[in-house]
């Protein structure tokens, strides 16, 4: 995926990273509810990140089934 928007350095650590890697994100989405808790699957056709098993929140968490898309440009950090 080469066509990241500028601005989405952060985004673009997901690369180095193979389908299936346990990730947590911080992503532009508010306090606490802007952490997401996944397993990593690559990039659907428009560009977005996907997650499974996706948890959101720090504290209380949200269980979201299905995949996650989060969009690069909202995604600030990135962490193993």
């Amino acid at each position: 995926m080469s066509n990241f928007p500028s601005g989405a350095t952060a985004a673009r650590e997901l690369l180095r990273l193979q389908p299936g890697t346990t990730v947590t994100i911080q992503f532009d989405g508010g306090g606490v509810q802007g952490v997401l808790r996944g397993v990593f699957q690559g990039f659907d056709r428009n560009g977005n990140a996907m997650f499974t098993n996706a948890t959101l929140g720090a504290g209380p968490t949200i269980n979201l089934p299905g995949i996650t898309r989060v969009s690069p440009r909202s995604i600030n950090s990135v962490s193993i």
